[in-house]
């Protein structure tokens, strides 16, 4: 059981921190060309 959890655990943290590296700056990127695109509501929904 322990063994389980740990690679959950180790593999929740590099999910985490491959998606702060490529969405924190990426996402962002994307959410803003959306927004200047189409408007608020495309940008938020997505």
């Amino acid at each position: 059981m322990m063994t389980i959890n740990k690679r959950i655990i180790i593999s929740f943290i590099l999910f985490m921190c491959f998606t702060n590296n490529t969405f924190g700056s990426g996402y962002v990127k994307i959410n803003a060309e959306l927004n200047d695109m189409a408007g608020r509501g495309v940008g938020t929904v997505i």
